[in-house]
């Protein structure tokens, strides 16, 4: 039998381009498939086989041993009849497709790679075993259902309704799938288990930041077990949940910032006055960090235009040659350190200020991903310290100087904010309209910065 399936392969590549030949053989019922093609499964009374007419000649390997159909190769598009499928393997890039219902006891499908399995069931015990970035598409219905998802796979059964869904996931996986009376999440790592209704009883065992969530209407009565270690609570009650909604734009302020600081003389130009050209900054390295953690917003007749305020902490850097030390005089003073037997390698200003904003911003979209913004308004600032740091290296010894004092620094300060950005991305721009120093005692410089927001609150 086997000679007689080979020599019909052989005469089938031989064929015209437009007629497929088919091929009978030996009985399976699993199928292991390990090429960059694409399978088709139907299920009928008979086993056969058939290769595209345009596949390469040698390009593709089939044997049948002990009831499983192999196929290995590439480069052709397979397809395949039998009455009865127990497992379907997929290693590599391949894809399967089936082109009807497959009914049955039970149908475990695996895939190792970057597979992909589309198919129609009907049976009353699955299993999905997927390692990698395999996909899993299924629509029917099953009695129970066994998903194990190990690396960054997704099973995506949300047309397949369920009884009972035992769901393991470790790594990055996905499982959504429609179960009605049971189901046990394992969750390791970031995974996540969606359900479409909520069943009568739901399992959660999550250890990382993995989840198990609801998309639709939710059942009106449920109960969860919660397992922490050896530790179990038991949840029940009536709950309703809502369909998930799209993040609303709303102003940005809150959440952690990151940009550079410099100043600007009282001719709008970045030249230091004279007589204190030493204050020249190292601009790469004169960082603002900002740490704003309050917020209120109040939309303005729901014309998408917000005004905004709160609160944050602010932290001004500003970055000498390494042999300049700012001195604690009045007014301030400059010095530079000409010693032979010292060796800098830092010399900084930090200035810290809570901080308020009184803005208006507006937007293009409700929706915070499709929403261009843009902002301006007024920033205010109150001192609330206020240090030098020094770092030098003398004679193989390393020291380090900080002095906590003033530095004539203006104690309030006030200034204008403009930003813009898309969805969550933030660009900002400060100019303070007061003096760093205090009247008459300092330079007269006006602190401006620039930056972004990195994480949004």
């Amino acid at each position: 039998m086997k000679k007689v399936f080979l020599l019909s392969i052989s005469l089938l590549f031989e064929l015209s381009a437009i007629t497929q030949e088919a091929a009978a053989m030996a009985p399976f019922t699993k199928i292991k498939l390990n090429a960059i093609s694409t399978l088709y499964i139907k299920e009928a009374s008979i086993h056969e086989v058939r290769v595209s007419p345009d596949a390469k000649k040698d390009a593709l390997q089939l044997d049948v041993k002990s009831g499983t159909l192999y196929l290995s190769g590439a480069g052709a598009d397979v397809y395949v009849s039998l009455p009865v499928l127990e497992e379907i393997s997929v290693g590599g890039k391949a894809s399967v497709k089936g082109e009807n219902v497959i009914n049955g006891n039970s149908l475990r499908i695996a895939i190792g790679g970057d597979g992909k399995v589309d198919m129609d069931v009907n049976v009353k015990n699955l299993t999905a075993d997927i390692s990698g970035l395999g996909k899993v598409l299924l629509r029917g219905q099953s009695d129970e259902a066994n998903i194990n998802i190990s690396g960054s796979g997704k099973v995506d059964a949300m047309g397949m309704r369920v009884s009972k869904c035992n769901a393991n996931i470790s790594g990055l996986g996905k499982c959504m799938i429609d179960v009605r009376d049971e189901l046990n999440s394992n969750i390791s790592g970031s995974g996540v288990v969606t359900y479409k209704e909520r069943p009568a009883i739901l399992n959660e065992n999550i250890s990382g930041v993995g989840s198990t969530k609801q998309v639709g209407a939710a059942a009106e009565k449920d109960t969860t077990h919660l397992n922490f270690g050896s530790t179990e609570v038991l949840i029940i009650g009536d709950k309703k949940s809502k369909e998930k909604k799209e993040e609303k734009a709303k102003p940005i302020w809150s959440g952690l910032e990151l940009g550079l600081n410099g100043y600007m003389n009282r001719d709008a130009g970045f030249d230091i006055p004279d007589g204190f050209s030493e204050l020249e900054l190292k601009q790469s390295k004169s960082v603002f960090v900002a740490l704003n953690l309050l917020q209120k917003d109040f939309e303005i007749a729901k014309s998408n235009i917000w005004f905004t305020t709160g609160l944050g902490l602010a932290w001004n850097n500003y970055r000498f040659d390494n042999e300049v030390i700012l001195m604690p005089t009045e007014p301030i003073s400059v010095m530079r350190d000409v010693s032979t037997t010292r060796s800098y390698s830092k010399s900084k200003l930090t200035c810290s200020y809570l901080t308020a904003p009184l803005m208006l911003q507006a937007f293009t979209s409700r929706e915070q991903k499709k929403a261009f913004h843009i902002g301006a308004g007024a920033i205010l600032g109150l001192k609330i310290g206020s240090h030098t740091k020094v770092k030098y290296e003398e004679n193989g010894n390393e020291f380090k100087s900080k002095v906590r004092d003033d530095f004539n620094l203006s104690t309030f300060r006030y200034g204008f904010r403009v930003n813009v950005g898309y969805g969550k991305f933030n660009l900002f721009a400060d100019y303070y309209a007061s003096t760093l120093f205090s009247e008459n005692k300092g330079p007269t410089l006006y602190p401006v910065t620039a930056g972004i927001t990195l994480v949004g609150f």
